[in-house]
């Protein structure tokens, strides 16, 4: 888990196979579903 881009390479370069983004991806999340509400 990483909160901030400049934290991925140092832990790829530790072994890390995927990386995820907890506030990044809720803040995606949130969008498409304010999206989905406004297009029905």
């Amino acid at each position: 888990m990483s909160y901030s881009p400049e934290e991925d390479a140092p832990l790829k370069g530790a072994g890390v196979d995927v990386v995820f983004h907890p506030l990044l991806e809720a803040g995606e999340r949130l969008a498409e579903r304010v999206l989905e509400k406004s297009e029905a």
